[in-house]
């Protein structure tokens, strides 16, 4: 199954989503993983570093689209979730937005993805 993982950039309960793509891996043994992080990027990016590097510690397939924000600005979010729905085909996205923030990338995606007919599960913990 491909998973996109998607969540706020101050996201960080590691163990609910932790817990939450072990059990979706056990369930699926083909899981892979796609989600909006930018590993050259220094700066912490919450859920999806989190997915990413939970894909790596556990030898699953990952895949990472970072955004442009120097080259493009604020079009670079926008684009990179269209981008993540056309090139890595989610059959489903796990959503974590961040308690209490505005979470507009986050959003925009959940709304991208159920416009394209996949199925967003949204994890409020």
């Amino acid at each position: 199954m491909r998973l996109l993982v998607t969540g706020g950039r101050a996201y960080a309960n590691r163990t609910v989503l932790g817990n939450l793509l072990d059990m979706l891996h056990w369930g699926f043994p083909e899981l892979v993983i796609g989600c909006g992080y930018d590993p050259k990027s220094e700066k912490y990016q919450g859920a999806d570093q989190l997915a990413f590097e939970w894909a790596k510690a556990r030898k699953v397939p990952g895949r990472a689209f970072p955004a442009d924000w120097a080259g493009r600005g604020k079009a670079a979010g926008p684009e990179r979730n269209q981008r993540m729905l056309e090139r890595f085909r989610p059959e489903r996205v796990l959503a974590f937005p961040t308690p209490g923030a505005e979470n507009r990338g986050t959003k925009d995606m959940m709304r991208r993805a159920i416009a394209a007919g996949v199925k967003v599960d949204e994890v409020t913990l």
